[in-house]
């Protein structure tokens, strides 16, 4: 769960570029011998869209959360989508997004990331 507040630095009927604040819960549960955590976090991310611009947007968000709960765990989810219009109303995707988490679960990679790629149609 999340709750929180934003605010819009700049708006306009192709872009706009806010911040984020407020607490989140976090539930994490593992198919290992760990056990699952449960915490409470502060947030504060921001957010730039551009879309509209002819053929092309582009979507990038940043969120930084401090755990409440426990001393010095910090995790940070970061992620970039590019979206390009095709003739037909076919268009391409490319998307990017890393998340860390500087306590991670024992034996686990404290960065993840996924990349993506895709074609689709829209009507």
């Amino acid at each position: 769960g999340k709750a929180g507040a934003g605010y819009n630095l700049i708006q306009s009927n192709t872009l706009y570029w806010g911040l984020e604040t407020g607490f989140a819960f976090n539930n994490e549960l593992y198919f290992t011998d760990d056990p699952s955590r449960n915490s409470g976090e502060a947030f504060l991310g921001t957010e730039f869209n551009v879309f509209d611009a002819d053929d092309f947007s582009i979507l990038a968000k940043t969120t930084l959360y401090y755990d409440l709960t426990e001393k010095n765990h910090l995790r940070s989810d970061v992620s970039i989508d590019f979206k390009y219009d095709l003739p037909l109303d076919f268009y391409v995707v490319l998307s990017y997004s890393l998340n860390f988490d500087n306590k991670p679960v024992q034996d686990a990679s404290k960065t993840d990331y996924v990349f993506h790629t895709g074609f689709g149609w829209s009507w």
